[in-house]
């Protein structure tokens, strides 16, 4: 039995405001989370730390938490040796990782200031974390207060892993399309955008205790190589650089950015000194950034192992012309043994005050402190794993994948799909050659046929698959499997291209691209356009379902693409279809309802049923839909969620209620009429003056039932051969079980049995007669068969696929779970015949059993109902 939880859920959402213009100016003193306070311990440390303490604390070494013991032990004398002041975490695990922060930070006389790049989260670094998009993707969502609560959720996981600083937002403006570098790292093209976004994510991460760090200045969108290669060039001359690349920075630094990390860029118009890196530049880190934009925080290198700046300089070298141009923190230097000694050479001979080196230690150690390192304490290895992936950041991502999802092009208003008995869906998923999740998907909303294809394939493999789709109404083609890179065309070949433009010719072509929003421009010949950012299993199944108006489309595009425009996305309504979700999005905590599991189990385990089907859906969004177990108990077959089961009693909620419901308001069927004005063969019998309004409510004078098979089997028990053949013949075609076929004219005989059963006291009864009067009467209002009508009324516009009489004339028996070990009457495994005897005698199809079905199905009705007749 279904049980729906349908409960009125508000919530209230309180988030930080977002203005949609963006402020430019600079304050005099701009707000920095650490710069503007004193802290004690900072001057105790100040006062007494030597030269060499002092310099310790500018490098931050890469840590990897995937390393050898000889790794570890490197790090460890840098640290007992040199005083380093920070470590960046780089491939690893989390365990791992906070085990080696607690080590680490144990043999440290300063505790060390911890970083990551984590752009996405600290999964972009560490395996068995959960990953966030990109951050393109995030910039196609046009609600900032998203942004927010995802850098609150990084910033909680980085403080669980013990980090202080996160190497984000990327805030470059990704105005080039063959850069190899950022890409769907950056927010976009869009410098409104990419600077609103940026904002929300700072705030996010730094009203919550993580240092934030805009990267890279001054802006390496535009460029079309790569800095850990070679050293990009961008030739923009300053009034184009202020107004565009250096825009997000400037106004991030008016809002309180903490840190800022300096690019290995050749940008001729700050700095024209050959071959020096911008991160290398005093023009830049300290004319540009610290004088003229009056930043306050800190300020990273880049990685000083990237080719862009070794290519030209030597270790040591390459740290002082660092440190000299405006870096206050040395990230990943080669030789931190030859550096230390370099930058303390140029501190002895002045070339280096100590002036400019104490700004930087303070600053170093005011950051430490605002992330609590004055009072350090290691960080707890228990329930690790469970505090990062929890339900919240679950959740999140979801959120995230749903707001992104761009509808980019619309020839017509189709999308979301409403009348589904009119058209004929086909998909086709592109790709490895293997059915996609979003295939499974789209088939809990309509009946699809579905392809699948090699990217690869040869032309006439395209051209066979061609023939096969073209004469379908609508065909979703999905776009899998794509490389990130320009260069490489996305992973998409010309055959694809040429196939979906020969297609889109003949029929109405949607087409949904799993990857990057720059591919776009492939497909300008389709009618459907759709950018899905990513290609998990959850962006597969949100496309399916805002297909279908489960959820609306209400992505923008971060960039532009052909004749697709940054910007550029259609919103489309809701229809009020099931979403699939989990039951954080219905209020509910997953941890209460796991407990279904078990209950499952311990049912299947004391032998109450071999298997079932269990699906919770609540405020329109099913929560929990799961099988358990097998057909019978010899355990051959498993029950999935596409198992179709005997609803039994059901049926009268199911079929002959909502056949009622639709006959009544098409003013055919009126609750104060009597059954003798819908039925003429009952004149003269005791149903005849049956009103409507007591039929229905069980207080006719009905009895209960009578047990119609009895008086067709002989007096041991037998199926009476006067009633019954086991071949179909003239006279013999009402099949009630395999092999099993009742005279015709029987069905007669029940009928009559009903008619002219005496009336009891009128009372309430619960009657199945009430229900064999019910179908009689639909079928005389509407000329058709009780399953003919609410299949064409109900079933197939609603998108029902499993929900059907005889369910064995129409789909495998291994999708049909048997009923019962009949050992009274048919004498078998009943398996796709109803199980209900009355029903089974009267061709399968009644009023008050024989209807099939499975939970997914019911769920689309009941819903229905709850919406007040609308779906779709």
């Amino acid at each position: 039995m279904l049980k729906y939880i349908f409960i009125l859920f508000f919530t209230v959402t309180l988030a930080r405001p977002f203005n949609s213009s963006v402020p430019e100016s600079n304050a005099e003193k701009p707000f920095i989370p650490f710069y503007d306070r004193n802290y004690v311990w900072v001057d105790s440390l100040m006062k007494n730390m030597t030269l060499d303490e002092k310099i310790g604390q500018l490098f931050m070494v890469a840590a990897y938490s995937n390393k050898d013991a000889a790794h570890e032990n490197q790090i460890e004398q840098l640290i007992k040796k040199y005083n380093i002041g920070g470590l960046i975490f780089m491939q690893g695990g989390p365990v791992r990782q906070v085990r080696l922060t607690n080590d680490y930070q144990s043999i440290s006389k300063i505790p060390l200031l911890i970083a990551m790049d984590a752009e996405w989260g600290p999964a972009m670094r560490l395996d068995s974390v959960i990953a966030f998009q990109r951050q393109l993707t995030w910039g196609a969502i046009q609600n900032d207060s998203i942004i927010y609560n995802t850098g609150k959720i990084i910033a909680n996981q980085l403080k669980r892993l013990g980090v202080q600083v996160s190497f984000s937002p990327v805030i470059d403006i990704n105005n080039n399309i063959n850069n190899p570098v950022i890409g769907d790292r950056s927010f976009g093209e869009d410098k409104f955008n990419v600077a609103l976004k940026a904002i929300a994510y700072m705030n996010g991460l730094q009203e919550n205790g993580i240092i934030a760090c805009g990267k890279h200045f001054p802006g390496h969108g535009d460029v079309s190589s790569d800095s850990h290669l070679t050293l990009p060039v961008i030739n923009h001359n300053k009034a184009r650089l202020d107004t565009m690349e250096l825009y997000p920075f400037k106004v991030l630094i008016n809002e309180g950015l903490g840190s800022i990390m300096l690019a290995h860029l050749f940008v001729p118009a700050l700095d024209d000194t050959p071959n020096q890196a911008t991160s290398l530049s005093k023009k830049v880190g300290t004319d540009l950034l610290r004088d003229s934009l009056n930043f306050r925080g800190l300020v990273f290198s880049d990685a000083l192992n990237m080719k862009g700046v070794t290519m030209f300089y030597k270790p040591g070298e390459l740290e002082v012309k660092a440190f000299l141009a405006g870096n206050d923190f040395l990230l990943f230097s080669e030789d931190v043994p030859t550096a230390f000694n370099e930058i303390k050479k140029a501190v002895t001979e002045g070339t280096i005050s100590m002036q400019r080196l104490d700004e930087s230690v303070t600053r170093i150690l005011k950051a430490k402190a605002f992330s609590g390192l004055d009072k350090y304490k290691p960080v707890m290895v228990q329930n690790l794993w469970s505090d990062l992936n929890n339900e919240e950041a679950t959740l999140m991502k979801r959120t995230i994948t749903e707001k992104s999802i761009t509808l980019a092009n619309a020839g017509d208003s189709l999308i979301p799909f409403k009348k589904l008995d009119t058209l004929q869906f086909a998909s086709l998923s592109i790709g490895d050659g293997n059915k996609k999740t979003i295939q499974e998907y789209l088939s809990k909303y309509s009946k699809f046929d579905h392809f699948v294809i090699n990217k690869d394939a040869a032309t006439k493999n395209f051209d066979l698959t061609y023939d096969k789709l073209k004469n379908y109404d609508v065909v979703i083609v999905s776009i899998h499997d794509m490389m990130r890179s320009a260069s490489k065309d996305f992973g998409i070949t010309e055959n694809t291209i040429n196939f979906i433009n020969k297609l889109s010719q003949k029929t109405k072509v949607v087409v949904t691209v799993f990857g990057s929003p720059y591919a776009l421009d492939k497909f300008q010949a389709a009618q459907y356009v759709i950018a899905a950012y990513d290609e998990d299993k959850y962006t597969q199944q949100a496309v399916a379902m805002a297909l279908f108006g489960a959820i609306p489309f209400a992505g923008k595009l971060p960039v532009s693409s052909g004749i697709f425009k940054v910007n550029d996305g259609m919103s489309t309504g809701y229809l009020q279809r099931l979403k699939y979700t989990i039951p954080e999005d219905a209020g509910i905590g997953s941890a209460y309802l796991i407990r279904i599991d078990s209950i499952a189990k311990a049912c299947i385990k004391k032998n109450a049923a071999p298997g079932c089907q269990v699906l919770i859906a609540k405020d329109g969004k099913i929560i929990w839909d799961k099988a358990y177990g097998y057909f019978t108990y010899d355990e051959n077959t498993k029950v999935t969620t596409e198992t179709i089961y005997d609803i039994a009693s059901m049926t009268k909620i199911s079929a002959t209620t909502p056949a009622l419901m639709k006959l009544y308001d098409d003013s055919l069927f009126f609750l104060d009429k009597n059954a003798g004005n819908y039925l003429p063969d009952v004149k003269g019998t005791a149903i005849e003056n049956i009103k409507m309004a007591d039929l229905l409510t069980h207080q006719a004078g009905l009895v209960a039932w009578v047990p119609f098979y009895k008086k067709t089997l002989t007096e041991n028990g037998a199926l009476d051969p006067l009633y019954y053949n086991q071949n179909k013949i003239k006279g013999f075609t009402t099949e009630v079980a395999k092999g099993v076929y009742m005279r015709d004219d029987y069905k007669d005989t029940v009928w009559n049995i009903i008619k002219t059963t005496p009336l009891k006291e009128k009372k309430y009864v619960y009657s199945d007669f009430t229900m064999f009067i019910s179908r009689h009467i639909v079928e005389q209002l509407t000329n058709q068969k009780l399953d003919e009508y609410v299949k064409n009324n109900f079933y197939i516009s609603l998108g029902m696929q499993t929900t059907c009489y005889n369910p064995i004339t129409k789909f495998p028996k291994d999708r049909i779970a048997p009923t019962e070990n009949d050992n009274y009457f048919r004498y078998q495994l009943v398996q796709g015949y109803v199980h209900d005897m009355g029903a089974a005698m009267m061709g399968g199809v009644e009023g008050h059993a024989g209807l099939f079905s499975n939970a997914e199905d019911l769920a689309i009705l009941y819903q229905m109902y709850l919406n007040g007749g609308s779906y779709g």
